[in-house]
């Protein structure tokens, strides 16, 4: 490993569409007067599904307090992570980057050091996939977010907002890049060194999740962090203020509470069906609700803006289902990456409303500073484009392309990277003897990508691909390094054939399972 120095690329062409939908919402802001700014309160959620609220189609879980929400504002249809694992998908919000550019491009295991740190993979790691026949190495990559690029909690602090963060973190364990140290003035609940999700009730937590002295052994996990939110809440409910709620549910293990876990034990399923994932399910709208009451409270909840999403796909078939897309988190698939987003803009988005274009984590940045009435800092070359046109319902983002980028390896998937335009996607495998390298899918006539063209399009798969290779050198990316030892007449490790059987075989299971009754196993 080596250190590394953090450099921002500038981008006046890609500042424009930011810098026109921030004055768009800036004159919403000023209609209403230099003291109104909105409060924001973003609510990212750990592995959700894009189906699993009540308002996006699933029958099973029960979350009134979601579908209430969204009947107040806006709900996005096809809205993407930034990646199909957490920690890259969550440094592209908080930065505004894809994980290509920031090189924030893995899920965080340890991060030790006072500085950024590029790592490679280590002796064991190397030793298995060798042994495995794997064709590549993973990419170096970062653990950290370095702390010259400029967080939206920086960009909002220094614009007069109070901010504060509560929950998974998972952009650093080290103290040096912990939230308060990236622009959030009050922080707790985050892990201060590394280790796994854990079952989500207090004892579990209390020693290894930071600022939480409180905690007790019974506390539910969510229910203790969303009441540390409601205590920010009612500390600042005077000034304008971002609050970001960040649970660790509904990752697994799964745990729930016991009563909301009976409930749905009694109740019979479909491909959604394990109890106690829907049980984690309802206590994410517990709190929310519990969110939403403490606006009302204290008389703010008209100009309080509210954003929820998640930071990657749900986890399939252990916790949840994503049918009829295909795959689930660590899939290069539609469901790794498609997410719920609901935003509610009192005054501004048009109740009960929806919008069908395409976006990403990477626009939340530019949008919290278009709600805010501020430009977003020069310094930080944001890839997302502000929604306020689409909340407005103004204007359109136009035609962009959106990438993903993945050189590392995880339960479905080796390295990948793949692109969406104009409705054509495809996915290009680096380990690519097994199958070969492309998967090209026309999303307009084949959503839950079915048919894969790129035998019949190979004009496609040139024109996609080229995309791609121009998207990581305008990033700087980090690519897999050839496996010294790889032998092409071996299957080749998690390849496009690999991930593609896995993907089937766990459709053709959610399909053929029928309906849970109750006293079934999940």
């Amino acid at each position: 490993m080596h250190r590394f120095r953090f450099t921002n690329r500038i981008c006046s062409v890609a500042v424009l569409p930011v810098v026109l939908a921030v004055t768009a919402a800036c004159a919403v802001v000023r209609a209403e007067g230099p003291t109104t700014r909105p409060n924001i309160v973003f609510i990212l959620i750990d592995d959700m599904g894009w189906r699993d609220l009540g308002c996006t189609g699933s029958r099973y879980y029960r979350t009134p307090r979601l579908d209430r929400l969204a009947s107040r504002g806006m709900m996005f249809t096809q809205a993407y992570s930034n990646c199909v694992v957490c920690s890259p998908s969550r440094a592209a919000i908080y930065t505004g980057q894809y994980p290509s550019r920031n090189l924030f491009t893995n899920v965080v295991i340890g991060e030790n050091h006072d500085k950024p740190t590029i790592y490679n993979i280590g002796k064991t790691k190397a030793e298995r996939l060798a042994k495995v026949n794997a064709q590549h190495f993973d990419a170096e990559h970062l653990r950290v977010i370095p702390l010259e690029q400029i967080t939206f909690a920086e960009a909002l602090r220094d614009a007069g907002y109070i901010t504060g963060f509560y929950g998974k973190w998972h952009c650093g364990y080290s103290r040096s890049f912990h939230p308060d140290k990236q622009g959030w003035m009050e922080a707790a609940g985050f892990r201060k060194f590394h280790r796994g999700t854990g079952p989500h009730w207090g004892k579990h937590w209390q020693d290894i999740v930071f600022n939480c002295p409180d905690m007790k052994d019974e506390d539910y996990v969510s229910d203790y962090l969303t009441d540390r939110a409601v205590r920010f809440i009612d500390k600042h409910h005077g000034k304008p203020f971002i609050l970001t709620l960040s649970h660790y549910l509904v990752h697994t293990p799964l745990a729930a509470k016991p009563g909301l876990e009976a409930k749905y034990k009694a109740m019979p399923g479909d491909d959604q069906r394990n109890y106690k994932y829907a049980a984690m399910v309802e206590a994410v709208d517990q709190s929310v609700g519990a969110i939403v009451a403490a606006l009302h409270k204290h008389g703010i909840s008209e100009k309080t803006i509210i954003v929820f999403t998640s930071d990657n796909g749900g986890l399939m078939p252990k916790s949840t289902s994503n049918l009829p897309l295909s795959g689930g988190k660590g899939f290069p698939y539609e469901a790794g990456a498609r997410v719920p987003m609901i935003v509610v803009w009192p005054g501004v988005v048009k109740p009960g409303s929806t919008c069908d274009e395409r976006v990403m984590g990477i626009d939340l940045y530019p949008t919290f500073c278009a709600m805010a009435g501020i430009a977003p800092p020069r310094e930080q070359k944001l890839d997302g484009r502000s929604l306020a046109p689409l909340l407005m319902q103004s204007g359109a983002l136009g035609n962009r392309p959106l990438f993903w980028y993945y050189p590392h390896y995880t339960h479905a998937v080796g390295p990948y990277a793949s692109v969406i335009e104009k409705g054509w996607k495809l996915i290009r495998y680096f380990n690519d003897a097994d199958g070969g390298a492309y998967e090209l899918y026309d999303l307009r006539n084949d959503p839950h990508e079915l048919k894969n063209l790129a035998a019949s399009r190979k004009d496609k798969v040139a024109e996609l691909s080229g995309m791609i290779d121009a998207h990581l050198a305008d990033c700087g990316a980090r690519m897999p390094r050839p496996q010294p030892d790889y032998d092409p007449d071996r299957l080749t490790y998690k390849g496009k054939n690999f991930t593609k059987n896995l993907a089937e075989r766990q459709r053709e299971a959610l399909q053929t399972v029928g309906c849970r009754r109750p006293g079934d196993t999940p």
